[in-house]
């Protein structure tokens, strides 16, 4: 469960910076 949670945090850090590129864009 553990690694799930850190997987998740990951997803959602690499899903923000992804948004963050597109709209300096």
């Amino acid at each position: 469960a553990d690694s799930r949670l850190l997987e998740t945090e990951f997803t959602l850090k690499l899903l923000s910076y992804s948004v963050n590129i597109i709209v300096d864009i």
